[in-house]
This record gives C-alpha cells, structure tokens and sequence, in this order.
C-alpha cells in the first residue's frame, strides 16, 4: 500500500523480485498526469489488478479498510506500507491490531 510518490521505491523493488506476487494499493491525485504512463503501466505490469485511486476523482478513502479487504481476499502473507507519517502508523498499527503483519518505515530520526 503506498500513496504519491511512495510508488517510486516501492515499484523499484517489485520489478526486481518477479518471483514474488504483488498486489498494488496505490492512491494518489490524478496518478496519469501526475507520474506519467510510464510509471502507471509498470503498476499494472507488477499487478495486473492493482487498485489506483485518483484521489481528485474519488477523494480520499480509507486505506485501511481497503488494505484489509485485499490482504485477507488474497491471503497474503504480510502488508507494507509507504506513506506519510500518520498514515503509515495508522495502518501498521490498525492492521497488527488484527494479527496481520504489516510494515512501514521507521520514523525515528
């Protein structure tokens, strides 16, 4: 699950493990003009059926709820998350709450 930029590392790793199955959570305002085809299409090579919410479309959903619904409809083995600050808390601390493994960077600097 990453929102904006977060994308970036987060693609970076996926296409170098195409062993490993990857879902895409993915929000961002207007996801096309704002990071490019380019960007976009890779998503959706890593994850044929990733979520992309265009945030000035839809507004802002929760991530949470969103997150839980596709780890348990996938059976995934954990959820990590690149976002800002409250929100990767949010859902790190949400999501272990529920015995899920989840991870997001560490905010300690």
């Amino acid at each position: 699950m990453t929102t904006g930029s977060g994308i970036g590392p987060c693609l970076g790793t996926m296409m170098n493990i195409p062993s490993t199955k990857c879902r895409i959570l993915w929000s961002a305002p207007e996801p096309r003009s704002t990071f490019g085809d380019d960007i976009c299409d890779r998503v959706l090579e890593v994850d044929e059926r990733a979520v992309i919410i265009d945030s000035h479309v839809v507004g802002r959903k929760d991530l949470v709820v969103l997150a839980w619904k596709m780890y348990v409809e996938e059976d995934a083995e954990a959820v990590f998350c690149v976002s800002n600050k409250a929100l990767t808390k949010r859902l790190v601390y949400e999501l272990e709450s529920r015995t899920v493994p989840a991870f997001g960077p560490i905010w300690d600097s």
